[in-house]
């Protein structure tokens, strides 16, 4: 199964993947570069466990239909579930939700960015390949 968490950030994803990251890998598109290195391939690490059975969480903004339909392909070609989890485009609530641990963002950075999202994002739909669309119960709209 693929689960992918679509969302602004201050949205509650991170904070979600780690809830329910027991027996599943957690792809967390925000530390990549941290914990892997530029070359890192995020697609190919998605496609190796999924053939392998395994349940993916992919932890990232994935606010654009363009962005989220390589990562529901690849659970098409592997037979296994795609499931998106929405927390919303984001508001002035998700605004000042500052991430729990700080990764020294500038306050100007995190405002430039989450206004950003909020214009561009889409929401997910089955109508676009997903098996399940879950609206979270702290939706930000």
């Amino acid at each position: 199964m693929l689960v992918i968490l679509i969302g602004n950030i201050g949205t509650g994803k991170s904070t979600f993947a780690k809830n329910i990251s027991k027996g599943r890998e957690v792809i967390d598109y925000d530390n990549l570069g941290e914990k892997h290195g530029q070359n890192f391939n995020v697609y190919n690490e998605i496609l190796k466990l999924l053939k392998k059975g395994k349940t993916v969480i992919v932890d990232g903004v994935n606010i654009e239909k363009r962005k989220r339909k390589d990562l529901i392909y690849f659970a098409r070609i592997n037979n296994a579930k795609s499931v998106a989890i929405d927390f919303g485009k984001g508001n002035e609530k998700s605004l000042h939700n500052r991430i729990s641990q700080p990764r020294n963002i500038p306050i100007e950075v995190w405002k430039r960015e989450h206004y950003h999202n909020i214009k561009i994002y889409e929401k997910p739909c089955k109508s676009e390949g997903f098996d399940r669309v879950i609206r979270c119960k702290n939706y930000y709209e």
